[in-house]
């Protein structure tokens, strides 16, 4: 992403596109390998275009296209010889081979799990991280304080490491604002009781579709002062109460309790590595001088109307930084 970004300096960039590319490729790469760059990020552009489809192509016949690989490592047979060196899509297709029916997966099966894992990992990350970037790019004075931030941490001529996300109290604060003001799933997932229940006076049928309106919920001043503004300031001093465990009804744009996402730990640490990331490698500037746009859209995600386009400048004279 740094290097490419780096190739484009001086001109306008869609930004949106090369966050959504680098989160595809963190899970795809987690998944079965590899990663699409050149001209193989058309399909991760495809794949993002097709995503505000995804209830349709759940029943098209053709879903399978999108993971090609998957055929290309059934022709190959065995896959990595050693237990320990096998990736997961190497696991689920030894499980379409067991041939024991409790445990054993279809193809079906086996596309569906990917396809999920995919858009969780992907599409809500993604868009986290765009809305990250533009509320910092609407507030140049958070903007400075999280580059001064990563200046002191990182220093001028290195690279953003792992180890130093802990340290990056005041980027944890923004992506946490970020969270509270734009949870990429606004109404969370629908929870389904298995039985009558009686919840603070209400009854909720069996079987009813439960959806918690996070985004609203965010955003009450019962709760929250100025819960319109953004202000990652407001999460420095309560790291503990507000932390992303769903034990704090007031923030949780995870979920909460058994249903929570699996994959906060990733999310988290992806979110921060590539804005940290971002924000250390280059300077921003908007075409024409103008604020981004802050128009939602509500599909299966909560995202942006106009993606963000922006014109990076480097940072850093190190050459070695963008390769």
């Amino acid at each position: 992403m740094v290097k490419n970004i780096h190739g484009k300096i001086g001109s306008p960039i869609n930004l949106s596109e090369q966050i959504f590319l680098t989160t595809f490729n963190v899970t795809v790469n987690m998944l079965w390998g590899g990663s699409l760059n050149g001209e193989e990020s058309n399909l991760g552009l495809e794949f993002k275009d097709r995503f505000e489809e995804f209830l349709r192509l759940m029943v098209e016949p053709n879903v399978s296209d999108m993971f090609p690989v998957i055929e290309q490592r059934r022709k190959l047979g065995e896959g990595p010889k050693m237990a320990d060196s096998k990736d997961f899509l190497q696991q689920l297709l030894e499980l379409n081979q067991t041939g024991d029916v409790k445990t054993s997966l279809s193809m079906k099966e086996i596309n569906a799990v990917l396809l999920n894992i995919v858009n969780g990992a992907t599409d809500t990350t993604f868009t986290t991280m765009e809305w990250a970037m533009t509320e910092l790019l609407r507030h140049p004075d958070k903007l400075r304080r999280v580059v001064d931030e990563l200046d002191a941490i990182i220093g001028g001529p290195n690279i953003v490491e792992e180890f130093h996300l802990p340290r990056l109290l005041y980027l944890e604060a923004v992506v946490k604002e970020t969270l509270r003001i734009h949870p990429p799933a606004p109404l969370l997932m629908p929870h389904m009781p298995s039985e009558t229940i009686i919840v603070a006076g209400y009854t909720i049928p069996k079987n009813s579709n439960i959806f918690f309106n996070v985004w609203e919920i965010q955003r009450d001043a019962e709760f929250w002062e100025d819960p319109l503004q953004f202000e990652p300031e407001r999460f420095l001093n309560v790291i503990e109460k507000r932390n992303y465990k769903g034990n704090s009804f007031d923030f949780f744009p995870f979920g909460s309790g058994r249903r929570i996402c699996v994959g906060i730990s990733m999310a988290e640490k992806i979110m921060m590595l590539v804005l940290a990331t971002l924000l250390h490698c280059f300077e921003w500037e908007l075409p024409n001088g103008r604020k981004p746009d802050v128009k939602e859209q509500l599909r299966l995600v909560l995202s942006k109307v106009e993606p963000l386009i922006v014109v990076p400048i480097a940072r850093s004279s190190n050459s070695m930084q963008y390769q």
